[in-house]
């Protein structure tokens, strides 16, 4: 009998259970890979595109720090009186107190023994001011690292020739008092040489010793036409040379850029492109915040004077972290836009009625009275006063009335409001013989 072959039927499988399974693993893997590569490429991009930001920005700051070279070259070495004037500083002997010197009435004792024990460092002085320029070598490519303390001494040099001049006026030696006061402007000059901000201050604190110098010297002494009509002259001449704030604002943000630029230069470590990427951040509001200070000094301060408010005031470097070495020294060095510009209006106020003063001096010189009104200086003395002067604080034409024998002018000062020649509110230059 035949053997019966029982057969299992057989399981058909699908498509899919017929095919070996994919290896996950590897799919993984090379996905990983791809997007650590992809990456890659991305992080090598943004470095290589930070890198050309960097590099750009290296290339501006140079560029203008070239710019402030040709507007700010060296003085020549026959021609600077640095050493006269330093030798001057070493000379100076500080007052036992500043303030009965620069108060509204001196004290004439401690004036007379304050010049007294200067007579060595005025002399020097003196002839320092005998050169034309006064240049302590600052270096912009620096940044930060020049700063000297001789510069920031000019406050005390002004005080000395200001009282100097007050004290050889009271003393009936007119023309010398006016030489003095002829230094004072050379001082003015080359404070602000530099044309950074922090000289700035300096330069617009040594005028505003000019038109109380002269009311002083011209209220107590009569010097004689030629040399009123010379210092006019010089007065005039420094007044329309004068730099601008802008242009400050301008030298500035070179000196700025230049700073950060050697402080990442001198970055090193894991944390360089970190530095870097925050150093940019930095300079741009830097260069935001200067820039716009530099827009509001452009337009006249009457116009402005009532919205500038340094507490509501955005500083840009307020928002730098303070662990940065350039945040820290910047910092001490930029002033409040607001501030300067008032400054810089009173100093121009100052100057200008100083001009006006010397003036009407001259005009009662050559014609025996003072004139009855301001505009009788452009018609008789129209080599001094082609056009008069406007009031930086209002637009208008300076205030003036006679007084008895004398004549007194005025700004509204940086508030912009006449009150009508007060002394206390007002900026007034007065001749009261």
């Amino acid at each position: 009998m035949d053997e019966i072959v029982t057969h299992k039927p057989t399981r058909v499988r699908n498509q899919a259970e017929a095919e070996p399974p994919r290896d996950w693993l590897k799919t993984t893997l090379v996905a990983g890979v791809g997007l650590l590569v992809a990456a890659g490429l991305v992080a090598a991009l943004l470095g290589y595109l930070a890198k050309g930001k960097y590099n750009q920005f290296c290339r501006r700051a140079e560029l203008m720090v070239a710019d402030y070279r040709q507007a700010h070259p060296p003085a020549d070495e026959a021609e600077n009186a640095v050493a006269l004037f330093k030798q001057a500083l070493d000379l100076y002997a500080l007052p036992p107190k500043i303030a009965p010197l620069v108060s509204p009435t001196p004290d004439p004792e401690a004036v007379k023994a304050y010049v007294q024990s200067n007579a060595r460092c005025l002399a020097a002085l003196v002839a320092a001011t005998g050169k034309p320029a006064l240049d302590f070598g600052f270096d912009v490519d620096k940044g930060t690292a020049p700063m000297s303390s001789d510069v920031l001494r000019f406050r005390d040099m002004s005080i000395l020739l200001a009282l100097s001049a007050r004290q050889a006026a009271e003393a009936g030696r007119a023309e010398a008092a006016l030489d003095l006061a002829g230094r004072l402007l050379w001082l003015c000059s080359n404070s602000g040489r530099s044309g950074l901000l922090v000289f700035r201050k300096t330069q617009t604190a040594c005028e505003l010793a000019v038109p109380h110098t002269l009311q002083r010297i011209l209220s107590a002494s009569e010097p004689p036409a030629a040399p009123v009509a010379a210092l006019l002259g010089r007065l005039t001449a420094y007044a329309g040379s004068r730099s601008k704030l802008p242009a400050a604002f301008d030298a500035t943000r070179a000196w700025f850029l230049i700073s950060i630029r050697n402080e990442l230069e001198a970055a090193k470590g894991e944390k360089v492109a970190t530095r870097r990427a925050e150093g940019l951040r930095d300079a741009a509001l830097l260069e935001a915040h200067l820039e716009a200070a530099a827009a509001l000094a452009e337009k006249p301060y009457w116009q402005i004077a009532g919205s500038l408010s340094a507490e509501a005031e955005d500083r840009a470097i307020d928002r730098m972290p303070p662990w940065r070495i350039y945040s820290q020294a910047l910092l001490r060095l930029v002033p409040m836009p607001s501030e300067l510009i008032a400054d810089e209006a009173g100093a121009v106020a100052g100057l200008q009625a100083a001009r006006l003063g010397l003036g009407c001096r001259l005009y009662r010189l050559k014609l025996g009275k003072y004139p009855e009104k301001l505009d009788e200086l452009a018609e008789k003395l129209p080599e001094q006063f082609p056009e008069l002067p406007a009031d930086p604080c209002t637009g208008e034409p300076f205030r003036y009335r006679r007084t008895g024998k004398g004549c007194l002018l005025w700004s509204a000062g940086r508030d912009c409001r006449d009150d009508g020649g007060d002394a206390k509110k007002d900026l007034v230059f007065e001749l009261k013989q």
